[in-house]
């Protein structure tokens, strides 16, 4: 072989042995491939778009008695999602200062009955997604099929949102709320003996009002239950220990005593084991908690665990899920934006939503008392003009 020839298919060789080792070092498995394509590819919210029909089986509702920066700020990532959102407790400034606190203290009392009102106007198998109207967001994920998909895996009729705090704490409470506890192991589940009593080891295992998703049927029940008990229901000698003693020589306290809870949450606590909620010899059957973080994302006290995302796919390092809402309750309202998240997932530049051109004449459910005074209930169609207008997504909602 002539030397230019020799030379030239060795180069050949070498190049070829090169190309396939560079190949070959770099090559990985296809399921870890496409999972890093899926991370960091950038998901535009018209790129996913839900086919027509699929755009409005879930409905977002949440209260509100006026629009607020939080409130518009859920609406907008709501309406970016294509959710169909009804807003209920609807009751806008009419002038008089002193008659919109009263209502608006009383409408702060009566978030269950709002729910409980309109819910049993909807149709009983609707599945409702209910969120706190001034703290909450939604990530990009929270389509209403991934809603509908996610709520089917749990196999009950209702989910509440779980956090990492106890309120109130069980001692305030009638003793069969931790008696009976989801999150606690106890004699209706089977388990041995010694298990009896212990907490589960979970990431969320207490019960947080700001966040539900069930049908409309028996989110209706769920919530009518916790109105009754805000109307003050007998309890087996509740919360006996909180109970002053009766002083010497003075009859001892009766049988039952009352227990009154004093908001929602206390009223959710107790609902929770219910038989709205609870069917003895199969936990879970009406209702169950969030416990993994599935659906909701619950940020007191610190926002443990929380990754905001570039593109709107918010990550739980603590439960390894992408959560579909986001709730700054309690101490989470100045935790989450003081480490820098909660701006990096609103703010003008990085909110995924305000990424989003929502038209201002997108509609929105709004729910109130009727005019004529006769304890029903009206629902109108506002639009999102009306409701935020001129919504930057900018400042703190708060």
């Amino acid at each position: 072989m002539p030397p230019m020839t020799f030379c030239t298919a060795w180069a050949w060789a070498a190049g070829l042995l090169l190309l396939i080792s560079v190949t070959s070092c770099s090559m990985e498995p296809a399921h870890l491939l496409r999972g890093r394509r899926q991370l960091y590819q950038s998901h535009e919210p018209n790129d996913a778009a839900e086919p027509q029909q699929q755009q409005h089986n879930v409905t977002l509702m949440f209260m509100a008695s006026e629009m607020g920066l939080g409130a518009c700020t859920l609406l907008k990532s709501a309406l970016a999602n294509k959710l169909e959102v009804n807003i209920v407790g609807w009751h806008p400034k009419d002038g008089n200062s002193t008659t919109h606190a009263q209502n608006r203290e009383s409408l702060l009392r009566s978030v269950s009955r709002e729910f409980w009102l309109r819910l049993a106007q909807m149709e009983p198998s609707r599945l409702v997604v209910g969120v706190d109207g001034f703290d909450d967001v939604l990530s990009r994920a929270a389509t209403a099929r991934e809603f509908a998909t996610r709520f089917s895996y749990f196999g009950t009729e209702f989910v509440w949102s779980g956090e990492v705090n106890m309120f109130p704490a069980f001692r305030e409470l009638p003793p069969e709320v931790q008696q009976y506890y989801p999150s606690y192991w106890h004699n209706e589940t089977g388990v041995p003996e010694a298990w009896l009593g212990l907490p589960k080891e979970v990431p969320y295992p207490f019960l947080n009002v700001g966040g539900w998703v069930g049908t409309a049927g028996r989110a209706a029940l769920v919530m009518k239950a916790v109105h009754d008990l805000l109307r003050c229901t007998l309890h087996p000698k509740a919360a006996a220990a909180e109970q002053p003693q009766p002083a010497e020589g003075a009859s001892p306290a009766p049988e039952n005593a009352t227990y009154c809870p004093p908001h929602d949450q206390a009223a959710a606590q107790v609902a929770l084991v219910s038989d709205v909620c609870r069917t003895p010899g199969d936990e879970g059957a009406k209702c169950m908690l969030d416990m993994y973080g599935q659906v909701f994302f619950s940020g007191y006290r610190n926002c443990e665990g929380l990754i905001p995302r570039i593109d709107g796919y918010w990550w739980n390092s603590k439960s390894g899920t992408t959560p579909l809402t986001v709730h700054y309750n309690g101490m989470a309202k100045g935790t989450c934006f003081r480490t820098g998240a909660g701006e990096y997932m609103q703010s003008r530049r990085t909110g995924w939503f305000n990424r989003v051109d929502v038209s201002p004449d997108t509609p929105v459910q709004v729910t109130r008392a009727s005019f004529h005074g006769d304890g029903l209930l009206e629902t109108h169609n506002h639009t999102f003009g009306e409701l935020c207008p001129g919504f930057k997504g900018q400042g703190l909602p708060w």
